[in-house]
């Protein structure tokens, strides 16, 4: 396990504290549960965002075959 320093500003660390203790959990199971939501979410993103890329390419791969198809049948 690797442990890390975090800084907040007075309003940010007052937010933390109420949110902590309203949930009866340790500030810094809050940070690090807050952090791995985050990233969890990043990675949703990015595999969503790789999806819509490769739909994408397969479709204009389809339309270049078309033309280049279109193209021959222009040359004969």
């Amino acid at each position: 396990m690797i442990s890390t320093t975090v800084r907040f500003d007075r309003d940010a660390w007052k937010k933390l504290s109420l949110h902590a203790d309203r949930l009866e959990i340790a500030k810094a199971a809050l940070v690090r549960d807050a952090t791995l939501v985050h990233l969890a979410r990043i990675e949703a993103d990015e595999s969503l965002l790789r999806e819509h890329v490769t739909d994408l390419l397969a479709g204009f791969s389809i339309r270049l075959d078309h033309v280049e198809q279109w193209i021959r049948r222009g040359q004969r």
